[in-house]
């Protein structure tokens, strides 16, 4: 065996060490919560939750799931998780918990909320903190969440418009729109800066179906006439002129 393989093999046992030393650090350091009554267990975490401490409401309810899976409170306690996994920034976890809550309740009372806060989960998943902090536009960026965040929110409007939540869930697909309109607006951009006019009129056609009163559907009218122009198709181009000059920016 050569002494390069020798070190790579002594490299790849150290550093299955260091991993293994990593994961029992955590796993010794991960509070466990002693069994008690479910009653005294959905206190306390009631009592988390109104503190604003959801990661003692999460050590709670996830005892309370664990010990008693089919008990009074487990319906509760589910949909606290969700909450709770939400407000403290555990956003797979809160999907998770949520789809979960579905599939065993497809048919419970408070399915629009728990709705609700998968929309806002997928909305937080897609928010950019950097973004924020720095104002700097982004809109490029994949927007596979903010899609889920859409049909959260559409399904909660139109399967469940009594909700109170369908008033604000609705505010929210407004602002999700220009989000998904803002992106297709950077791919056409894209696509007309490297002369590729046939798939600029494709993607703003999409546009004016999917988002025809969206600010940045406007803005691409403008490159929608220059690629039917470019393309010698100056009906084509006259009919964009008119629809760009009628949605002025």
């Amino acid at each position: 065996m050569t002494n390069k393989k020798i070190f790579n093999k002594m490299h790849k046992i150290a550093l299955t060490g260091m991993i293994c030393l990593v994961l029992a650090g955590c796993s010794s350091n991960k509070e466990e919560v002693s069994e008690k009554p479910a009653s005294e267990l959905f206190a306390n975490a009631q009592a988390a939750l109104q503190e604003g401490d959801y990661r003692q409401a999460i050590k709670q309810l996830e005892a309370l799931d664990t010990q008693y899976p089919f008990g009074e409170y487990s319906q509760q306690t589910q949909i606290d998780l969700v909450y709770s996994y939400y407000k403290s920034g555990e956003y797979p976890l809160a999907l998770a918990a949520a789809e979960r809550f579905e599939k065993l309740n497809p048919t419970h009372e408070r399915l629009d909320y728990v709705i609700y806060l998968q929309g806002l989960t997928n909305m937080a998943l897609d928010d950019n903190t950097l973004q924020r902090w720095l104002w700097v536009d982004r809109s490029d960026r994949d927007p596979k969440h903010a899609k889920n965040a859409f049909k959260d929110f559409n399904r909660l409007v139109y399967d469940f418009p009594e909700s109170e939540y369908a008033a604000d869930g609705y505010k929210r697909q407004v602002a999700l729109k220009e989000r998904l309109a803002k992106y297709d607006l950077s791919i056409v951009q894209y696509y007309h800066k490297r002369g590729a006019y046939v798939a600029v009129v494709n993607r703003v056609e999409q546009m004016l179906i999917d988002f025809p009163d969206s600010q940045a559907t406007k803005e691409a009218l403008e490159l929608l006439f220059n690629a039917y122009t470019e393309l010698n198709l100056p009906e084509q181009a006259s009919k964009a002129a008119m629809l760009r000059d009628a949605n002025p920016l």
